[in-house]
């Protein structure tokens, strides 16, 4: 049976409608946790620390083994996943990049995504280059923009977040497969191909060196650091995030995701041992050594719709 996605706040019996965070939970509580939405029997899960990487894994609920959500309790899959498309559609003069389609099947297109950080930063160096800075259409043009990029980005992290929160659970996983298609230009494309978690940095790193990254892509990050600034003329701040060990035929590689960006606020946002949900752009580093074992991937973030809190 199919585990669900995992959960951040609940419910207890006997409680009425309070809603408990985790914070306030511990395992004591679990004979009596139930669904924040319906009555389904929730368990809290402890956080540990994994071994190998020493990054601590956060706490979160979990449904109890035969249990189910009801019908249309929004922490059903199908439910979180409507959510988002009536949020996507509820945007004003734009297309959705959430789609519904007639064999109630959701189409997440990615291109528009890319599209809309291609024109944000057009009109982005419109209005800094523009000796007067009072031209209202360049100005109009990158606020509408920006309107509409962060409407993408919130429906893309929301979709990945669900992704990460069902993790590695084969049958939730098929059934997001199913319900939400990746359409990217004129082709569907695996979710593997967007979605990528601290155990699978590798995958996309060796993507990335061989140039098969065409698009935004979803990284699931625990926060290692305090930024680290320097004076670059792009991206000065940079954040880095536990790695990924990886090793093949006795080579060991260490994977170090970083977040790239150049906006003070968006830099102070992010909080040590924390771990979330981006999507954007990401690239690699040059390699000048190659007995180097450590490989940085980065991935740009300037608008707080580009990430979410995994749990919690």
């Amino acid at each position: 049976m199919a585990k669900g996605m995992k959960m951040g706040s609940c419910r207890k019996l006997n409680c009425g409608n309070e809603i408990f965070t985790l914070k306030q939970l511990s395992k004591e509580d679990n004979d009596k946790l139930i669904c924040r939405f319906c009555s389904a029997r929730v368990m809290y899960v402890s956080s540990y620390q994994k071994q190998s990487s020493k990054k601590k894994v956060s706490a979160y609920l979990r449904l109890w083994s035969n249990e189910e959500h009801h019908e249309n309790c929004k922490n059903t899959l199908k439910n979180a996943v409507n959510h988002l498309v009536a949020q996507s559609q509820a945007v004003e003069n734009t297309q959705p990049i959430l789609k519904k389609q007639q064999d109630n099947t959701t189409i997440f297109r990615l291109n528009l995504l890319q599209e809309a950080q291609i024109s944000l930063k057009t009109s982005s160096k419109l209005v800094h280059n523009q000796k007067n800075t009072e031209n209202v259409s360049a100005r109009n043009k990158y606020v509408k923009t920006d309107k509409v990029l962060s409407s993408y980005f919130y429906s893309a992290v929301g979709i990945a977040k669900i992704r990460g929160l069902i993790e590695q659970d084969r049958d939730d996983i098929r059934k997001l497969e199913n319900t939400v298609k990746i359409q990217y230009k004129d082709k569907l494309i695996p979710w593997n191909d967007f979605y990528y978690d601290d155990e699978r940095y590798h995958v996309l790193y060796k993507r990335l060196e061989k140039s098969k990254v065409e698009h935004p892509v979803a990284l699931k990050v625990t926060v290692k650091k305090q930024p680290d600034y320097k004076n670059a003329s792009t991206y000065p701040w940079s954040i880095q995030c536990f790695s990924e060990q990886y090793e093949k035929e006795a080579k060991k590689t260490i994977i170090i995701p970083r977040i790239k960006t150049d906006i003070l606020e968006i830099s102070q946002a992010f909080a040590i041992q924390q771990t979330y949900i981006l999507v954007g752009e990401i690239w690699l580093n040059k390699v000048k050594d190659k007995n180097n074992i450590f490989r940085n991937i980065n991935i740009v973030i300037q608008g707080k719709a580009q990430f979410t809190i995994y749990v919690g």
